[in-house]
This record gives structure tokens, sequence and C-alpha cells, in this order.
């Protein structure tokens, strides 16, 4: 492990904290996620290596749910990973560029970026590259929530946004 002020990034995005105040960070051009203690060492946590399972290609949001589970979308692998607390790293959707609603890896995106998770577990999935917000329940079920059309409109109805962040 090393200390938090030898650590080098090359374009970090996501930042993600735990129950126990460890911060997790995605580091886009390394192609890693690093996780820094509440006691200021850092490691990688999940990173693009050649022994790894699952290599990452430009990890951008996260987010970690009362488990302490993280959640990445990976975006130019169009996808989202669950990382386990010991480090497991598992495609929950995703995987194929392109626009579809569907189940785990059925589902489609497009240029990932952010991720949160609401107290029920769902994830909300920013897939920029197709201007939507996906919703996936714990079912593994992807689809739209908001958005799809290009340019801006404020027509949410009565959506509760409010649900989607979890402090």
């Amino acid at each position: 492990m090393n200390s938090c002020t030898t650590v080098r990034f090359d374009y970090p995005t996501g930042l993600a904290v735990d129950t126990s105040n460890n911060i997790y960070i995605t580091d886009t051009g390394f192609n890693r996620i690093c996780k820094f203690t509440s006691k200021g060492d850092v490691n990688a946590f999940a990173s693009d290596s050649a022994e790894a399972e699952m290599q990452f290609n430009r990890p951008h949001g996260a987010a970690i749910d009362s488990a302490g589970n993280v959640y990445v979308t990976d975006e130019n692998n169009y996808r989202v990973c669950k990382i386990t607390p010991e480090g497991l790293v598992n495609t929950l959707a995703g995987g194929t560029q392109g626009v579809r609603d569907g189940i785990g890896t059925e589902a489609q995106f497009n240029n990932l970026d952010g991720v949160a998770v609401n107290t029920e577990g769902d994830l909300y999935i920013a897939d920029s590259g197709n201007r939507r917000i996906c919703k996936m329940t714990q079912q593994g079920v992807v689809s739209a929530f908001a958005g799809s059309i290009w340019g801006f409109r404020n027509d949410l109805g009565k959506r509760q946004i409010s649900k989607v962040f979890v402090a």
C-alpha cells in the first residue's frame, strides 16, 4: 500500500464512500479503481492488469451499497460492473454497444458515465451516449427511466428523483 500523497491518477472521474469512510475512486486513464482507507493507505482495489479476469476500459462512475459492494460504469466496455468487498468483479448489465432495455447482458449502453444506488438496491445509470438514465432493478432488469431525446425538457412529472441518491 502507498500513502495518499504518493498516488498518481490519470483522469479520475468517480467517487464513492463506504460506511467505514473508505473512498473508492475510478481512475479512467489508468483503468483501475483505487481504494483509500480511512487510515490513509491506498491500493488498486480493482484494476486492468494482464492477470485480471475482468479488464476495465475507461471506468467512470462509482457508487456503493450498504453491503460494501462497489458499482462501476465501464464506459468503453459498455457495461455496469459490481465489485464485491473482496475485489471480485462481475458484469451486471451490458457489454455490447447499442441502446436496448433488457435483463443483464441483454441490455445495451453507449458511453456510460455516472451510477447511483438507492436504499432498495436499485441502480440508476447515466447512459450519456443514448441520452438517457436507466434503472436497473435488483433482479437485473434494465429499462429507460428518463431521457432518450437530445435536448432539455423538464418533464419529470410525478417521478421522485430524490430517491435516486443515497448519502
